[in-house]
């Protein structure tokens, strides 16, 4: 599972239940509130950080090694 594709099919999927209860007799405030909507200004970006409850294992570096992870995390972390 992609968790950054999962998130935008949840979000697209929430803004569909929210604009289905909307109901806004002024053409300018729709738009305005639906162009809120597709700006997902709702929700926050998706956060990716480290956790560090968990027990420490392996270097990134050798996890680089070992094709487990992308070589870009190497540079990165």
């Amino acid at each position: 599972m992609n968790i950054f594709s999962f998130r935008d099919a949840l979000t697209t999927d929430y803004a569909e239940y929210v604009r289905s209860f909307i109901r806004v007799g002024t053409d300018d405030v729709r738009a305005t509130v639906h162009a809120a909507l597709d700006e997902q200004v709702l929700w926050p970006e998706p956060i990716v950080q480290l956790n560090p409850a968990y027990a420490p294992d392996a270097y990134v570096r050798d996890l680089v090694g070992e094709d487990l992870l992308h070589a870009t995390a190497a540079k990165v972390f």
